[in-house]
């Protein structure tokens, strides 16, 4: 999957709605750089090489472009300032399905239940700007920790979460207040849902226009207490130079993490219906970034699925297997 963001929204024309709710134009926000004086850019216009296959036999290799850029005039060619490429190599193998398979997943991998293993060699970082997710976890549910539905009032209720990397993995909980306990150091961004009625103080809200309902985003940085859930603990582990086969307990790490509720509801399902790993490069000049990823698995336990038919969450003892 390839996934590109525009980070730039005119807000004068009230084409997103404000933490999921229809919002009146209101004037552009200066903080976001905008070209040529004044004024928000228009929705990019995007191209697209469509994927092609070649080989033989059972493995083929997939490869194509996508290519974005502001300059709607006709000539937003190669030479264009404002243009933006990313293209995608893939070894696919079928698996002997009678369809074409795409990283479909079998089981909506659901915390503390899965680990993920790839293999990520970094060759281009993307400059300064660049932040790379390893792993970038997507899922949705409500405040009161019902599923989202995005029907009706949905869009303005639902929830979605983002753990990019509380309670530690022997159960200690340490609350941010207590100064000589909490690893600060470990976290980089949270941001609350903009519909949170009870968010702990202070707060800072999740950016109200970037996504389709209210999102809640956490972001994670190399530290030694993630190392105990197979990810980096200094900095520079995994990157550029050191290619390295990873085994995070994504399940548990997500399990343990902090996420709003409001008070007295029952915990959420945590249900990551997006898993992924790449980098996203804020504004910059000429930033590029290239990396290989490969033997990318999600592992539940083998017996999830019965389990789960029958309502029972007892600990699998039967190993793993992969939903590919």
């Amino acid at each position: 999957m390839a996934m590109l963001k525009n980070g730039n929204l005119d807000t004068t024309a009230a084409l997103c709605p404000e933490n999921g709710r229809p919002r009146a134009p209101v004037p552009a926000d200066v903080a976001v750089p905008v070209p040529g004086g004044a004024g928000c850019m228009n929705q990019p216009l995007v191209s697209h090489s469509r994927t092609a296959l070649d080989g033989t036999g059972r493995w083929w290799r997939a490869a194509g472009v996508f290519g974005t850029t502001y300059e709607l005039d006709g000539r937003g060619g190669g030479g264009a300032r404002s243009r933006d490429d990313v293209s995608y190599y893939e070894r696919v193998l079928g698996g002997g399905y009678h369809y074409d398979t795409r990283g479909m997943t079998k089981i909506v991998p659901e915390s503390p239940e899965f680990k993920v293993r790839l293999t990520l060699e970094v060759q281009k970082g993307g400059g300064g700007n660049s932040q790379f997710y390893l792993l970038d976890m997507g899922s949705c549910w409500k405040n009161d920790g019902r599923p989202c539905d995005g029907d009706g009032h949905g869009l303005a209720t639902d929830v979605t979460g983002s753990a990019r990397r509380g309670t530690f993995r022997n159960g200690t909980r340490v609350h941010r207040s207590e100064r000589a306990r909490f690893p600060y150091a470990a976290y980089h961004v949270y941001c609350s849902p903009g519909n949170a009625r009870h968010a702990e103080r202070p707060t800072t809200y999740c950016d109200a226009y970037s996504n389709p309902q209210p999102q809640e985003i956490l972001q994670l940085v190399p530290h030694p207490v993630w190392g105990e859930f197979g990810y980096p603990t200094e900095k520079g582990q995994g990157w550029i130079g050191d290619a390295r086969e990873w085994a995070l307990d994504a399940g548990a790490m997500s399990q343990a993490l902090y996420f709003y509720q409001d008070p007295g509801t029952t915990p959420a399902r945590r249900r990551w219906t997006s898993l992924d790993v790449g980098t996203e490069i804020y504004v910059s000049d000429h930033a590029e970034a290239e990396w290989t990823l490969s033997g990318f698995d999600i592992l539940v336990p083998a017996d999830t699925k019965r389990r789960r038919r029958h309502g029972r969450k007892e600990s699998a003892t039967i190993g793993e297997r992969s939903l590919f």
